[in-house]
């Protein structure tokens, strides 16, 4: 297990912006090496155990020799395991590539522009996690695949029809995780949609934070425990109502311990059922009623005039309270705004009124220019 990253700069480079911003948002310690420090180990701390991290074209250029001559430099020897990321059609990637893999015809290739199926390995959970044996179709831009024969030596991690996409070689008693996407996130840059889709960034993303997981798994914070609280919106409270069965619902939280929260429309204050009511009061632990906008209009949180918005607040939350007090049953000042919309100003209302989260489908404000 890793400590810190060291990341391998040419002599007049600066590290990847976007790996930095990303180790450190992971609370990962690193440092950084010029290459004379692949075989001189006075330039780092070996005291902690590391990864390395570097360019495939970075260390095609400044591992040739070493290449040629078959032995791994002592900086990659001591490392933990090794990620390469960084696409570039050249003969030196595809010498690093044909010896990391011991596959005489590897070599990189660029991916067509328009969409790919992809397949995610269910033979490597521990890098994999909840994505393994997945398959999605993500968008291509500008991408590289490996293109390889079989070998003993290389596995594919994530793969489509054109290539591999996230792999890993084992040289020298070495992991060598391959990552020849052409760039990686930017986790500082603005969202160009409403909502953040990991299927438009997911050559940039998945396969440096599903090795990082990995790599890292005792140096990144962990939650206290793995929560998640299912969301069920607009139902009034009836045992039955439409396809949503509460009694189920209760039964199957208690036996897969989960929560569960009704996005309550306020609206509905008056027309709570007493068995319903009663269900919640003796599940109270599991589940719950959260705030679902006032009387669910579309767009009444996304306007910008905050006394519209004032109002629409304080009047959801009087309704809450009318609802509380028929049947004795608490509410969380938690809103989930209907149909995802809401302006920047609501917030700042929502805030000032006592809610304490707001939940949405959408991360951006409708008035986001």
């Amino acid at each position: 297990m890793a400590r810190k990253a060291v990341v391998l700069c040419g002599n007049a480079e600066l590290p990847d912006p976007y790996l930095i911003q990303i180790l450190d948002f992971f609370e990962i310690p690193w440092e950084r090496v010029s290459p004379a420090a692949l075989c001189d180990l006075t330039e780092i701390s070996t005291a902690q155990s590391y990864s390395l991290f570097s360019t495939l074209p970075l260390m095609a250029r400044i591992c040739k020799e070493e290449v040629a001559g078959g032995n791994l430099p002592l900086l990659l020897q001591r490392a933990e395991s090794i990620f390469l990321f960084g696409g570039e059609e050249s003969h030196g990637t595809d010498a690093v590539l044909q010896f990391l893999t011991s596959c005489r015809d590897a070599r990189i290739a660029r991916l067509e522009l328009g969409e790919t199926p992809c397949s995610i390995s269910d033979k490597h959970v521990d890098i994999c996690g909840p994505l393994s044996g997945l398959h999605v179709t993500v968008p291509v831009r500008l991408e590289f695949t490996i293109l390889t024969n079989s070998s003993t030596q290389f596995e594919r991690l994530i793969w489509s029809k054109e290539g591999c996409l996230f792999g890993v070689a084992a040289c020298q008693g070495k992991r060598f995780y391959l990552a020849p996407s052409a760039t990686l996130i930017d986790i500082n840059a603005p969202i160009k949609k409403t909502y953040f889709d990991i299927a438009d960034y997911f050559f940039s993303a998945v396969p440096l934070v599903m090795y990082l997981q990995r790599a890292f798994r005792g140096v990144i914070p962990r939650p206290v425990d793995n929560g998640a609280c299912l969301i069920v919106d607009d139902p009034a409270l009836r045992t039955h109502y439409g396809f949503v069965d509460l009694q189920r619902l209760a039964t199957l939280s208690v036996e897969h311990r989960f929560t569960c929260t009704i996005a309550f429309i306020p609206w509905n204050w008056n027309r709570s059922r007493p068995s319903a009511v009663e269900l919640f009061r003796r599940h109270a632990d599991r589940l719950s009623l959260s705030i679902h906008g006032c009387d669910h209009t579309g767009g009444e949180f996304a306007v910008r005039n905050t006394a519209g918005i004032n109002r629409q607040a304080k009047l959801a939350v009087a309704r809450m309270e009318k609802h509380s007090a028929l049947t004795r049953l608490p509410y969380d000042r938690v809103m989930i705004f209907p149909q995802g919309a809401f302006s920047s100003a609501s917030l700042g209302v929502l805030k000032h009124n006592g809610f304490i989260a707001a939940v949405n489908t959408e991360v951006s404000p409708t008035d986001q220019p």
